[in-house]
């Protein structure tokens, strides 16, 4: 993603978190001024209250004196009087200091039902009025303890004339009549007490208005701006989602390697019944891969897809997967031959000439699956892998048939091993090895299958089969016990163990015994197939390791076919290195084989390791390998594998 991109989407991100602040900063104030709001209004009815209070110990001073006939009614009119006194100062007390404010609200005058409505008012900046207030309301309480001094003494002292009550009585309401100014006082600056706060809430008020019509006027225009960003970004980021897109189909539909089209494309493309896909695969890859580095394997795999562009232009070319490429017609009315004819031009036009990278002159061989109509990707793979199975150079898909064919074919087999293996009808041939002067120095032992003939015998081809249908371990094992048997007094042997066998306890349990029982420490030989089959490099190491440590010795077999490379090799420490037949078979005329073997002794003999020729077919191949230095020798020049040794 650019950096336009990146700085365009934090816009809005910012200008929401700006939003969400001023917004929150503006919920916090609204509450703030409305607990100041409730504050003053609670201070309102606060100061609504002393002055009603004020009116009542008013109206109480002046009603004392004329209502008072005797001691009785004094005291009754007193404890009123200092009740609306406690009642002021609690107001009083609340204003001062804060607290609870209690107020009783009624609910039908008639019946004078009413409930109390609590309030807790927190303590504000007292006004004059209010520290006015305080001291003259102590002082009519001074004042009230005169006055009711004055008429006790009024009541209590019964000798007087009626003339001396009268005028005894003038004097007290004189008395009264002169704090006429202190209430006239106190009411009005209770009256400026709530008006006080009847001003503060409505600047208040005002205050909130202006606040709010302030941050609704902000937040408005941030969420225009928002929607504004969010309209821009947002077309802005289609477009470049869209770019992207066609950049990553573009990707995606172009094999970044060898820069034709890759499967994703092959997949989507809408087949149809004119369809014609054409599987390149090729063979041993990985071995190539493991020979010559995994940097010149993509090299050829570049050299391949530029031989097949130039092939012809209505083709389009894919590389299916990792070292299968793929030639794609939607009609297979432009091919204008047959399609041997056209599988043969395939052929001739990728291996028409020798790959050479870096002095490397690399050949190799390709396995082709055809198919036609609308499922060709999958039946052209399923006629690649048949095709490999029956180790055939290619295979056209017709249609099921074959498959259901196959398949029979397989089960046929493995009730043909079931039986064998229950008959005790699998059996070991052995094929001598010899040195360079043709003498016999050990005898590998190879597996068959006996027909129930008892006359015939089966090559391994059977072996593929036994690995799918899970019957291997079975005739592996009991191939191994009889080659023991074999083998039980003397000679040197040597016998053909794959990952499988290497895998199984039960396997590594079988050949300890053998073993031990017929103490074979130092005259049997494991020859180990190392292939793409190996799933943990760790378990062969360990099973070669363990083995060893009895004098066991150990043979790479196979060296050469593409799998193996010099670093296993210094792992396993085997003792011989058997080489592939594949390079010998044509090595007194290969040029290439020849001096791909002779490098392959030289490295042995430096590491102290033995070497075996393999398929030695010929006088011609057996002094060639001679002349290389090439220890051991095996094959139909020496001797074909029969099921007795000399």
């Amino acid at each position: 993603m650019n950096k336009r991109l990146i700085f365009l989407i934090s816009l809005p991100i910012l200008g929401f978190m700006i939003f969400l602040v001023i917004h929150f900063s503006f919920l916090k104030s609204i509450e703030k001024d409305k607990i100041a709001t409730e504050n003053l209004t609670i201070k309102q009815l606060i100061a609504s209250d002393i002055n009603y209070e004020i009116i009542k110990i008013k109206s109480l001073f002046f009603q004392i004196p004329l209502l008072s006939s005797n001691q009785k009614s004094l005291e009754y009119n007193m404890k009123l009087l200092q009740k609306e006194f406690q009642k002021t100062q609690k107001l009083f007390n609340v204003l001062n200091n804060g607290g609870i404010y209690k107020k009783k609200v009624p609910l039908n005058i008639v019946n004078k039902s009413f409930f109390i409505k609590t309030y807790r008012f927190k303590k504000t900046k007292l006004s004059i009025e209010y520290i006015d207030l305080l001291p003259q309301l102590e002082f009519l309480e001074q004042k009230s303890n005169i006055m009711y001094k004055l008429l006790k003494n009024f009541y209590v002292n019964k000798k007087i004339t009626p003339s001396q009550m009268r005028e005894r009585r003038k004097k007290i309401i004189n008395f009264a009549r002169r704090l006429d100014s202190v209430f006239r006082r106190m009411i009005e600056n209770s009256n400026r007490l709530f008006y006080e706060s009847q001003i503060q809430l409505m600047k208040l008020e005002k205050e909130v208005t202006k606040k709010t019509l302030f941050y609704q006027n902000l937040e408005f225009s941030l969420i225009i701006f928002l929607i504004l960003m969010f309209v821009i970004i947002g077309y802005i980021v289609i477009k470049e989602l869209t770019s992207l897109n066609d950049e990553l189909k573009q990707k995606l539909y172009i094999d970044q390697l060898t820069g034709v089209y890759s499967r994703a494309k092959l997949e989507d493309i809408p087949f149809n019944d004119s369809s014609i896909l054409i599987l390149i695969d090729i063979d041993d890859f990985s071995g190539i891969n493991e020979l010559y580095g995994i940097e010149k394997g993509d090299q050829i795999l570049q050299v391949i897809a530029k031989k097949l562009q130039t092939y012809n232009t209505q083709w389009q070319v894919f590389r299916v997967s990792s070292d299968v490429f793929g030639l794609y017609l939607d009609d297979v009315k432009k091919m204008r031959m047959s399609i041997e004819s056209k599988i043969y031009d395939v052929r001739e036009h990728i291996m028409f000439e020798t790959i050479t990278i870096d002095d490397y002159s690399i050949d190799f061989n390709i396995t082709m699956g055809i198919a036609f109509g609308k499922d060709v990707l999958h039946n052209a793979f399923a006629a690649l892998n048949m095709a490999k199975e029956e180790n055939l150079g290619y295979k056209v898909f017709h249609s099921e048939e074959e498959f259901k064919k196959q398949i029979e074919f397989n089960q046929k087999w493995q009730k043909e091993i079931k039986y064998a293996f229950a008959e005790n009808r699998i059996e070991p041939f052995f094929q001598a090895i010899v040195d360079k002067d043709k003498n016999i120095v050990k005898y590998e032992s190879l597996m068959r299958l006996k027909k129930e003939n008892g006359e015939e015998y089966i090559s391994p081809f059977f072996i593929d089969i036994a690995i799918k249908t899970k019957q291997y371990i079975s005739i592996s094992r009991m191939m191994i016990q009889k080659t023991f048997e074999k083998f039980k007094d003397k000679g040197e042997f040597s016998i053909n163990l794959n990952y499988l066998d290497i895998s199984r306890e039960g396997t590594k349990k079988l050949l300890e015994y053998l073993i031990k029982t017929y103490n074979a420490q130092n005259r049997v030989t494991f020859e180990i197939l190392e292939d793409e089959s190996i799933k943990d490099y760790n378990v062969l190491k360990e099973f070669v390791e363990y083995f060893k440590a009895f004098g066991v010795q150990i043979a790479i077999d196979d060296f050469g076919s593409g799998y193996s490379n010099f670093k296993r090799i210094l792992e396993l420490n085997p003792d011989y290195l058997k080489f592939d037949g594949s390079l010998i078979k044509n090595i007194d005329k290969d040029s290439k084989s020849y001096i791909t073997v002779k490098n392959m002794v030289n490295y042995a003999k430096e590491l102290n390791i033995k070497t075996i020729a393999e398929f030695v077919h010929t006088k011609d191949v057996f002094d060639t390998c001679l002349y290389l230095g090439i220890d051991y020798f095996q094959g139909y020049y020496i001797g074909k594998p029969t099921n007795h040794i000399v």
